[in-house]
Parts: C-alpha cells; sequence; structure tokens
C-alpha cells in the first residue's frame, strides 16, 4: 500500500473516530478532492451551522483549532518549528502542506508531523514539528496550515500562525 493511501485511510479513521467520540453518527464519503463528513438522516447535527442560502443546506461550523508555537530552531540553511496542536473536532490540519512563507517542509518532518497529530483522537491535544528550508529576508515569518483553503473551512480550515526565532 503506497503512502498517501495508507494517510488517508489513517485520516479517515481518525475522522472518524473523532466523530463518533463526540457521539455524533454520520456517514463518511471519500471524494478524490478529500473526505467529506455528512450527517446520517438518523444522527444528530452540531447545533451550532452557517446560515446557508436562502431554501439551501447550510453546512456545520468548524470547531475551532488551536496552534501554539513551542520553540523555533534555525540553523544556517534550515528552520525547525516545533509546536502543539489542541482541537475537538474532526478537521484535517494538514489536509494541504504547510507553508513558512511559502516554502514547503521536508518530506521526512511532514510525515512525522502527521502520525504525531493522530494523538489529537486520542488527548485532544498533539505536539509535533516540521523543518523548513530558511525563508530569505528573516524573521518573523508565516506558518500557514492548509493555505488552499478558508478560516472556516469545516473540513480543512486555514491556520496562520506568525513564527520569530
Amino acid at each position: 500500500m503506497d503512502k498517501a493511501r495508507q494517510h488517508v485511510i489513517l485520516t479517515v479513521a481518525a475522522l472518524a473516530a473523532s466523530l463518533l467520540s463526540l457521539g455524533v453518527s454520520c456517514a463518511t464519503l471519500i471524494i478524490l478532492a478529500g473526505v467529506v463528513v455528512l450527517p446520517s438522516q438518523t444522527g444528530t447535527v452540531p447545533e451550532a451551522r452557517d446560515a446557508g442560502p436562502v431554501g439551501g443546506p447550510s453546512a456545520p461550523v468548524a470547531a475551532p483549532i488551536a496552534v501554539e508555537i513551542d520553540e523555533v530552531e534555525q540553523g544556517e540553511t534550515t528552520v525547525v518549528i516545533g509546536f502543539t496542536v489542541t482541537q475537538s473536532g474532526p478537521q484535517a490540519l494538514f489536509f494541504d502542506t504547510p507553508e513558512l512563507d511559502r516554502l514547503r517542509p521536508t518530506a521526512d518532518s511532514l510525515e512525522q508531523a502527521r502520525f504525531a497529530l493522530l494523538d489529537t483522537v486520542a488527548a485532544g491535544e498533539a505536539v509535533a514539528s516540521l523543518e523548513f528550508p530558511l525563508p530569505p529576508g528573516g524573521a518573523p515569518w508565516t506558518l500557514v496550515f492548509n493555505p488552499g483553503h478558508e478560516p472556516g473551512d469545516y473540513v480543512a480550515p486555514r491556520v496562520e500562525v506568525e513564527v520569530s526565532p
């Protein structure tokens, strides 16, 4: 099984475990573009909902994700950022590859961080780190999780954090 497929399976399992721990009955639908979670006909739906278009369906509101920078180690060519993630919902913080001033992390650090974030399912909190090429221009930098999404996205909210050594 390739790593991308394994990651999708682990992500779906993590989302399902989060939803079950919250007591929400749902059907999970996997789409090539990502993972979409739909409430079942007999399940409960979160009370907080966005006001959708008149006569149209409305979407659940995303639970907050908190990212706290724990440490920043700046080398000559790289920067390693350690952080703690706290979340209570099924959102995917690494749906899109994170970016530090538009630079992507190393593949190894990204894979390790993805597995570390599985702790949010069981404990609601995880500690991880990412290694990036050193951005030109000096600090402060902006670390962006899910750069291709909006901050209120239910599945993959955009989260921006300022980083300084």
